[in-house]
């Protein structure tokens, strides 16, 4: 293989280079038409950012716009020299004192030369497909993108969530409680709209990490253990409300929704800022494997069960839609409907399932010696 890592990104740099070594010179036109080249072979998620020596830096995006890509530009005070900069959240230009321009768009080439001189060039039809999880749940709340901000969207799931939950329930909860920390503003949004008090009493460590990113399922259940504690005297007697901002594997809200017990909750409903998630992604977001899924191959009374709590309500898609501006989005992991061709996924979503296997293997043999 030319490849020498396991980076996904090294490939674009090797096709670079041979495209490069074989056309003789390195040119803007070359790198536009390399990238077109390469957009009909390649089929996925990816957000570049590069520096070519004797070019300058350049930057570009897929043709559906699956992750963001943001531009910034900062005028040097003693200088006057101009800095480019590119990065996925808008929050990392500002926190660097950069002005945020505007986003790279889908299919689209950004060259920044050595003498300072940017060229925007497109290099595949745009197919606008951003990814609604970006909003609901990974990207910064204090981060913009195409346009909306992430706080406005997750205010805004939180209230059209708060519709469905006054629909759907008997009984209005006592409180209404955020599993921090992505849920907060959507929790604060629907007890707002509903009238009921908003209660922060799952207390978050914060030195423990994001749990749903943590690469096998052991230590995402032993992080979970550390990374929260119930305030029990604030749950006692209580109809608890939980709001999550969604439920990939469950495994956050089960190990939860125990320790909500544990405190003596009178009745504990579950309410998730997403619809739910029945279909692996291949786009860069960790749930390849459809069998991790709490309702990958389960009904909403079987995933209530699975999760231990007395009812489970999700966000709708129209709701979805909605709070995030009826954008062109990615919600392949919701209905199945992926924007590109999987099979290079679908391989890799297996090889991936082989390998925590064998993890898991030889994880289990080590404990039995």
């Amino acid at each position: 293989s030319p490849l020498e890592t396991s980076c996904d990104s090294e490939f674009f740099r090797w096709y670079l280079a041979r495209y490069f070594k074989q056309a003789g010179q390195v040119t803007v036109d070359g790198l536009q038409a390399a990238l077109t080249e390469l957009s009909q072979t390649v089929a996925g998620s990816y957000s570049v950012v590069g520096f070519i020596k004797g070019l300058g830096l350049f930057a570009f995006r897929d043709p559906w716009g699956l992750r963001p890509l943001k531009l910034g530009v900062r005028k040097d005070e003693t200088t006057g020299e101009m800095a480019t900069a590119f990065a996925s959240e808008s929050t990392a230009l500002t926190y660097l004192n950069f002005d945020v321009c505007d986003s790279v768009a889908p299919g689209e080439l950004v060259v920044v030369t050595n003498d300072g001189q940017q060229a925007r060039r497109r290099f595949a039809d745009a197919h606008p497909q951003h990814c609604m999880f970006e909003w609901v749940y990974f990207a910064r709340v204090e981060s913009q993108l195409e346009d909306l901000s992430v706080y406005q969207a997750r205010f805004n799931l939180g209230v059209a969530l708060g519709k469905t939950v006054k629909a759907a329930m008997d009984e209005p909860p006592d409180v209404i409680v955020p599993i921090p920390e992505t849920s907060r503003i959507a929790a604060i949004a629907m007890a707002e709209s509903l009238g009921i008090p908003y209660r922060e009493v799952l207390i978050k460590n914060r030195y423990v990490n994001r749990t749903f990113i943590l690469e096998n399922q052991a230590a995402r259940l032993k992080a979970i253990g550390r990374k929260l504690y119930p305030v029990a005297d604030a749950i006692k007697g209580k109809r608890v409300l939980l709001v999550d901002d969604s439920i990939v594997r469950g495994n956050t809200a089960h190990r939860i929704a125990d320790m909500i017990r544990a405190c003596g909750a009178k009745a504990l409903y579950l309410a998730s800022t997403c619809p739910p998630i029945k279909f692996p992604c291949y786009y860069g977001i960790d749930f390849p494997l459809k069998d991790e899924l709490v309702a990958g191959h389960r009904d909403l009374a079987e995933i209530t069960e699975a999760l231990g709590v007395d009812q489970v309500i999700y966000q709708s898609m129209e709701g979805l839609r909605e709070a995030l501006g009826n954008k062109p989005l990615c919600t392949a992991c919701l209905d199945g409907n992926y924007p590109t061709d999987i099979s290079d996924g679908q391989l890799m979503s297996a090889y991936r399932s082989k390998q925590r296997n064998d993890d898991l293997s030889t994880h289990l043999t080590g404990v039995a010696t």
